[in-house]
């Protein structure tokens, strides 16, 4: 489970909504979650993420990631 987020458009009242850099929880043996850190996974998104799209190949998964302002935001994922 990959989470990403900020939200750095908001209202001049609020103040913008920033939730780090993003996560990565792996599932492992018996459905037991891990949250990998942003150095163990690789995993780091400071900008403001709007979607995710995953695309499959046949050993890894592409993460494209769309932000607001800013450039897209690729992650390769090797699966073993």
């Amino acid at each position: 489970m990959m989470l990403v987020g900020n939200y750095y458009v908001a209202e001049v009242e609020t103040t913008m909504y920033n939730d780090g850099f993003g996560g990565v929880f792996f599932r492992g043996w018996k459905n037991n979650f891990k949250f990998l850190s942003t150095t163990e996974s690789g995993l780091y998104t400071p900008t403001d993420v709007r979607s995710i799209l995953p695309i499959t190949e046949h050993k890894a998964t592409i993460f494209v990631l769309t932000n607001t302002n800013s450039v897209l935001t690729i992650y390769r994922y090797l699966c073993k």
